[in-house]
């Protein structure tokens, strides 16, 4: 087969000058079928969508005081997930594939995207079309490492606005980015904070304390042109011919709606802030488009007309194989931080704790 190369996982990464995720392989993704390729993807980009969701969740607020009407501040944030050391690998074993098995069975752990570059033997197993109770390897090959890179990071620019009665206007963005002919990324967000203590007397006496509710969401569209072409190797008959396989895409969708509630200490020069909130987050990957799949004649012998007997090697073509959403990354978060203002400039410093830890950093200018 011819060494399929994508940039997927690292081409909106590449935004940020990480090249050494680029170039990572996944043709051996599709090989396994649809129901294996679902499981081996969910397993191997698991750590990079939950640090994309949980940096969505933060870096919207650095203190719990709205601004006052027309107040405004451009601030740009860097946030940067960090990747648990036992999401760096998973266990191929555990996954319930149907096709694929570890070709020795006592070396069965494979990397996540986020783990090491070290590949695992697979070996691709189906029915013997004449001894069903028997399998048949099919071919053999390395599982994909991973970039050793167990960080995810999301530097931004959020702007934010005061309307009235302590309400804030807050917006992220990133314009769409044609990434050469291959791609395309672009994300937005948007968001309100509101104070709370003017709705609270004894609080209304309390001086410097700050409290305040906080919306948000936040979401990536992200996109990039695939080349899988069919394996040649002892394959007797091919449906298709190489030019089919030139739609190939991979798109990935994260999208995060974030609440928190947020209390501040806010000094002349020093703020302290808190906040614990609520992500909800969605997340969809798909492969778009016609993908080579090495596979067995069957008993049926469907293509006898094209000279194919049952247990021959043959390649069909799967459409759309790959329509998988990420689950089980919504949970409760809480952040602690710290902001010096200098005048106008403001820098702070925080941390989030949810599904992964995240910290941040950012700059800006803000006039109350």
């Amino acid at each position: 087969m011819t060494k399929t190369k994508i940039s997927f996982i690292a081409f909106f990464f590449s935004l940020f000058s990480f090249p050494a995720l680029a170039q990572l392989s996944i043709e051996n993704f599709v090989r396994g079928g649809i129901d294996d390729s679902e499981k081996l993807l969910h397993a191997y980009l698991n750590p990079y969508v939950t640090g994309l969701s949980q940096n969505f969740s933060a870096g919207w607020y650095n203190t719990a005081n709205s601004h006052g009407t027309l107040g405004f501040d451009l601030t740009i944030t860097t946030n940067v997930a960090l990747v648990p050391l036992e999401e760096r690998t998973f266990n191929i074993a555990n996954l319930g594939l149907t096709n694929l098995v570890a070709k020795d069975p006592n070396i069965t752990e494979g990397q996540t995207a986020a783990g090491s570059k070290d590949k695992l033997p697979v070996v691709l197993q189906v029915p013997d079309p004449l001894n069903p109770n028997q399998k048949i390897n099919v071919t053999e090959f390395n599982f994909p490492g991973g970039t050793n890179i167990s960080f995810v990071p999301f530097p931004t620019i959020k702007a934010s606005i005061g309307i009235i009665k302590e309400t804030e206007l807050m917006l992220r963005y990133v314009p769409q980015i044609e990434l050469g002919s291959d791609g395309k990324f672009g994300l937005w967000g948007v968001g309100i904070k509101h104070g709370l203590k003017q709705y609270i007397p004894i609080l209304k006496r309390v001086p410097l304390w700050h409290f305040a509710i906080m919306a948000a969401y936040t979401r990536m569209d992200a996109s990039n042109a695939l080349n899988l072409a069919p394996e040649t190797s002892g394959i007797v008959y091919a449906e298709h011919s190489l030019s089919d396989y030139t739609d190939q895409k991979a798109e990935l969708m994260v999208s995060n709606l974030t609440s928190s509630l947020i209390a501040s200490v806010n000094l002349p020069v020093l703020c302290v802030y808190a906040g614990v909130g609520y992500s909800a987050v969605n997340s969809n990957l798909k492969l778009k488009g016609d993908y080579p799949l090495t596979s067995i004649e069957g008993t049926d012998n469907t293509h006898a007309d094209k000279g194919v007997s049952p247990g021959d090697k043959i390649v069909v073509r799967l459409t759309d194989p790959i329509d998988l959403k990420y689950e089980s990354l919504s949970g409760m978060n809480a952040t602690l931080g710290l902001r010096v203002k200098l005048m106008l400039v403001t820098f702070h410093i925080d941390f989030t704790q949810g599904k992964y830890s995240t910290a941040t950093a950012g700059i800006g200018i803000s006039f109350r």
